[in-house]
């Protein structure tokens, strides 16, 4: 499952309101406005016991506080609450949203998983092996970046796991089965799979869906033997999961660093390492390691997904080097910017009719103009996994319409 969406928000403060803003005139101290925070770190577990799997939700949720416009206090909290929570939470205090917001997501969480967990304790006999199919893990975290009196920049970070129920990873898949692959898709949790099912079969494919935390490489090994039993051994392996969390390095703890650096390394050498085995027998596999420009590019608050897709970028070649010589190709493929449900808040038109100036910058950066497609992806995966590159290892394939090629346009 993947939901990872980035809102930053410039707004240009005005006499008791607000308004959408991408200037940068400022006037310094024309409001007296503070700001604090509300923290939240909830674990809830099913059932509430301590040895069933948990959901984690953790908020940081920035507010004014003070300030010497009452009336602009409370707009700016009434839209912070509503970008951050939604509509149904705009009248509540921000103490009394967040504390609604983590009533509703355990609840939800409850309600909808435990009688899914209780079924499959009592179809399993050892519950330990789905453990982690039911552990979520959901973060809202909202700072200023910005405030110079009249110009505020608010920024909204949203993350989840990710899989291959949708976007980048459903076109690829959906790709392959049009070439005649099977589909088999992993996703973090039965909601997501049941999503994912429903999504493949509409799209004319007949999928065959897992759940497993690709972390946990028990539940990796089961997965495969599982998929190997009902299906077959593995022959092209795409390894797609990740996590985004956009923060600024000195701002992230070591516990969040080392969280994405599991999901995108760790999982990925979990599910390559269970599937190996068989590729070797065989004489021939493939895998895919979907990576990233920032396999190569820094960015800002960034540094654990960079330093994560970095480590991808080299175990793909390790392993190309360490099973070459069973004819096992192993390559990456790194997608530029895609115009996806997660982006489409970066794509969106102004209320003052201009582009949203992250699209402009990023068809700026771009040879091809554009943002990419999903479907984009699929041409380059595919050639990855079929015997026309029996002789490429240990490459990535960077699909990203010219960027890292290209300095950008030079301004008129």
């Amino acid at each position: 499952m993947k939901k990872q969406t980035v809102s930053l928000l410039v707004l240009l403060l005005a006499a008791s309101g607000f308004f959408f803003s991408c200037g940068n005139t400022v006037n310094k101290n024309a409001y007296a406005l503070e700001f604090d925070s509300i923290q939240v770190n909830e674990t809830a577990h099913l059932f509430g016991d301590t040895a069933k799997p948990a959901c984690n939700l953790i908020i940081n949720l920035t507010y004014a506080s003070k300030s010497s416009d009452e009336k602009m206090k409370d707009s700016l909290n009434t839209y912070f609450l509503s970008a951050c929570f939604g509509e149904k939470y705009m009248g509540m205090t921000p103490e009394e949203a967040v504390k609604k917001y983590t009533e509703k997501y355990v609840g939800d969480y409850r309600k909808d998983l435990e009688p899914l967990y209780r079924k499959d304790e009592q179809d399993k006999e050892n519950a330990g092996e789905i453990g982690a199919w039911y552990s979520y893990y959901k973060g809202i975290e909202s700072h200023v970046q910005l405030y110079t009196g009249h110009l505020l920049v608010y920024r909204i970070d949203y993350n989840e796991y990710t899989g291959g129920a949708h976007g980048i990873g459903f076109s690829i898949a959906v790709g392959m089965a049009q070439c005649g692959a099977t589909v088999c898709f992993n996703c973090s949790n039965e909601g997501s799979l049941e999503k994912g099912i429903a999504a493949y079969k509409e799209a004319g494919v007949e999928a065959h869906g897992y759940v497993a935390d690709v972390t946990d490489e028990a539940a990796v090994n089961a997965m495969v033997a599982k998929i190997k039993e009902e299906v077959g051994p593995v022959d092209i392996l795409v390894n797609n999961a990740g996590l985004m969390k956009r923060v600024p390095m000195i701002e992230m703890s070591h516990t969040d660093f080392l969280r994405v650096i599991d999901v995108h390394v760790g999982g990925a050498f979990n599910c390559s390492k269970a599937v190996l085995p068989d590729m070797i027998a065989k004489r021939e596999g493939k895998i895919i390691n979907i990576c990233s420009m920032m396999s190569e590019l820094g960015r800002e608050t960034v540094s654990a997904y960079a330093a994560a897709k970095g480590a991808l970028k080299m175990l793909t070649k390790n392993i190309a080097s360490e099973y070459g010589e069973y004819n096992i190709q192993c390559n990456g493929m790194g997608p530029g910017y895609i115009a996806t449900a997660q982006t489409a808040p970066l794509r969106e038109i102004q209320p003052d009719g201009s582009r949203h100036p992250f699209d402009t910058f990023i068809c700026a950066k771009t040879p091809a103009g554009r943002w990419g497609d999903p479907e984009d992806m699929v041409g380059p995966c595919v050639f990855l996994a079929s015997h026309a590159s029996d002789f490429v290892n240990g490459q990535i394939l960077y699909a990203d319409g010219g960027i890292l090629a290209y300095i950008g346009k030079q301004p008129k």
